[in-house]
């Protein structure tokens, strides 16, 4: 397992959200999980609040008091996939361990 993944912990995702990582971005693999998590953190609050609204606005609609399931989803599964996507991509080009496994 990559070094990396091993040093993802809750604190470090504090330090990382705070802007004060106690570690240097040297590796790729560093550099790769701090703008994940940023760009994780970020939709992940832009659509919990999007989430509140659809609940609060369209409570008493019969189908649309769903739609707060699919915004909050959307929220989760949008950054995962391209990230890692790109991920894996960009491992390929530059021959740099993923954790992911290969696509080809």
């Amino acid at each position: 397992m990559p070094e990396f993944i091993k040093e993802l912990s809750f604190r470090r995702i504090l330090d990382s959200l705070k802007l004060t990582p106690k570690h240097r971005l040297v590796e790729f693999g560093d550099i790769w999980a701090e703008i994940f998590l940023w760009c994780f953190m970020t939709s992940i609050v832009v659509h919990l609040i999007a989430t509140i609204v659809a609940i609060i606005s369209l409570r008493s609609h019969k189908i649309g008091r769903w739609y707060a399931i699919f915004i909050i989803l959307a929220g989760i599964i949008t950054p995962i996939i391209p990230s890692a996507l790109t991920n894996n991509y960009i491992r390929m080009k530059i021959n740099i361990p993923s954790i992911l496994p290969s696509l080809s």
